[in-house]
């Protein structure tokens, strides 16, 4: 079974915000679609585009520097230029915390 660690609060991610958090020295992004909430690398596959800059269209994240999609349900490139999917990793919620499976 995963180990869970707190990265944010649920207020510090309100809906259509797209947060970047540490967990373990890397940087990840917390994204509210909608409500939901997805955790995910903060790096674009394709040039390493900075996701935290890029726009939310439902759960699709699209990266600012070349327009790539990722869908933050299961990662999956939507378009080129990248054809990598995109980390994403479990997440909980408990007591306002929000905490991302590590390793």
């Amino acid at each position: 079974m995963s180990e869970f660690a707190t990265v944010a609060r649920v207020a510090d991610v309100p809906p259509g915000a797209i947060f970047e958090a540490e967990l373990d020295g890397e940087s990840l992004l917390i994204v509210n679609a909608g409500g939901e909430l997805f955790a995910c690398d903060a790096l674009c596959t394709h040039l390493d585009g900075p996701l935290s800059h890029g726009t939310l269209e439902g759960t699709v994240l699209r990266c600012p520097w070349h327009g790539s999609a990722f869908d933050l349900r299961s990662g999956e490139a939507l378009n080129r230029p990248a054809h990598t999917p995109l980390a994403c990793f479990p997440l909980t919620v408990t007591d306002g915390e929000i905490r991302v499976a590590r390793g």
